[in-house]
């Protein structure tokens, strides 16, 4: 979710769809929202656009001739991090509170998921909050679900999710007890105030890293190319993906009252939030793969920094077996 400025943009007035037996049907319901402005148009083309042009540069100059493997080490050097810095903080400690941490662990994983251009945190925690409440509704920020069932419909809602969103102006939630809470918390402020800085360090380290590699300013490029341009580009798109993909095709398990869906390809580079059934069933639990938490390599990276004392309280919410039978599905639905 490319939510610097962008966050709360979306080009496509979203319907308010209700759920009949797995069928989408919607009403006439509409809610209008704004264009963004040039400002947010030239955020999109620093955040989306040039990481997708740095991709295809990628693919045409190392075509043949293969990619350094250090390169590809920078690459999973820099995506690593960020990544938890998604999962584990901006959405499972700072949105939803599913465990406890040190002080400088917040901070870090504000930082590494400040780093992965995912927006300020003020931002990211109150939209995706306002998700789980209005979920496949009118209000939820990027569902890709529409009215009607062909092929067109499926694309449309699909592009929503993904990206169309990002071109309107969503109501972001103000006074709700995450938005208040984030407000309020001064290590997060400090973070958000400081963004550009985190973001400018993300494409800074992994250019060093290529330079005293190569010791040329070839090498630089090539470390800016893989750890920042064309690693924000997967980030961007496999975050997305959790709201695009998997809220229409995968596995159901629970009952949650709208689309979300588990998809193990997502799940398996978003370090387990493409358990989103999962999730949507329990959304403060720390494990999102409620049936299989080894497949979750969030929950592990919190289980292990649990194991040194560095984070507490990560199995607070997980749902016990009853409870997650009272939620089972008694026919799976997979789509």
């Amino acid at each position: 979710m490319l939510q610097l400025g962008l966050a709360n943009c979306s080009l496509i007035d979203l319907p308010q769809p209700t759920l009949t037996k797995g069928i989408i049907v919607s009403t006439e319901i509409r809610i209008r929202r704004d264009a963004i402005s040039f400002g947010s148009y030239l955020l999109f083309l620093s955040f989306f656009v040039f990481p997708f042009l740095g991709l295809i540069w990628g693919i045409i100059h190392f075509w043949g001739h293969g990619v350094d493997w250090f390169y590809l080490i920078v690459f999973i050097v820099m995506y690593t991090p960020t990544a938890l810095g998604t999962t584990a903080g901006y959405h499972r400690y700072f949105t939803h509170e599913s465990f406890q941490a040190k002080r400088w662990v917040k901070i870090l994983l504000g930082l590494f998921g400040s780093a992965a251009i995912q927006g300020l945190i003020r931002t990211w925690g109150p939209l995706h909050d306002l998700h789980h409440k209005e979920s496949d509704g009118a209000r939820d920020p990027h569902s890709p679900v529409m009215p009607g069932d062909d092929l067109w419909t499926l694309c449309k809602g699909f592009w929503h999710a993904q990206i169309g969103w990002m071109f309107l102006k969503q109501d972001l939630p103000t006074n709700t007890p995450c938005a208040i809470r984030l407000n309020n918390d001064p290590i997060v402020r400090f973070i958000d105030r400081w963004i550009l800085l985190w973001i400018t360090l993300g494409g800074i380290l992994p250019a060093l890293a290529g330079y005293l590699y190569e010791g040329s300013w070839l090498g630089a490029w090539y470390g800016f190319l893989w750890g920042g341009l064309i690693r924000v580009f997967f980030h961007q798109h496999f975050t997305s993906a959790v709201n695009s993909v998997c809220h229409i095709w995968g596995e159901r398990k629970f009952r949650t009252g709208d689309r979300s869906a588990d998809n193990r390809f997502i799940a398996l580079f978003t370090f387990g939030e493409g358990f989103h059934n999962g999730h949507h069933a329990a959304k403060k639990s720390a494990l999102h793969a409620l049936e299989n938490p080894k497949m979750d390599l969030t929950y592990q990276f919190l289980k292990l920094l649990e194991r040194f004392g560095f984070v507490w309280d990560v199995d607070k919410f997980v749902p016990s077996k009853e409870r997650l039978d009272s939620l089972r599905v008694v026919d799976n639905c997979k789509e």
